[in-house]
């Protein structure tokens, strides 16, 4: 199954609001931050952990998490990428068999 790291599910281009760099070793490029258009909505991916952090009383975490909502219900969050909807049932599909398979 092809993932969105590989760009090959997309059109359009995915571009990380924030990347990250993993292990000194692999240097794998990773999108801890990035939009795509999703059928005839928009999605806004994060790998911040906000629960937790607003959780535990940080105020930088909840400021940016707050500014991430009123990015995306403002007008400037148009983003270039599409993540079609078949990726989603694919995934979710694939989830699903495997549960099937642990029980």
């Amino acid at each position: 199954m092809s993932s969105i790291a590989e760009g090959s599910v997309t059109t359009g281009k995915l571009e990380p609001i924030v990347r990250v760099i993993d292990m000194p070793q692999r240097l794998w490029n990773k999108g801890l931050l990035f939009e795509a258009r999703v059928g005839q909505g928009r999605l806004l991916v994060s790998g911040f952990r906000f629960a937790s952090a607003t959780k535990a009383g940080d105020r930088a975490a909840a400021y940016f998490l707050d500014e991430l909502v009123r990015y995306a219900l403002g007008p400037d969050f148009q983003p270039a990428g599409t993540i079609p909807l078949e990726f989603f049932a694919a995934r979710e599909k694939a989830q699903n068999e495997g549960k099937a398979r642990s029980r």
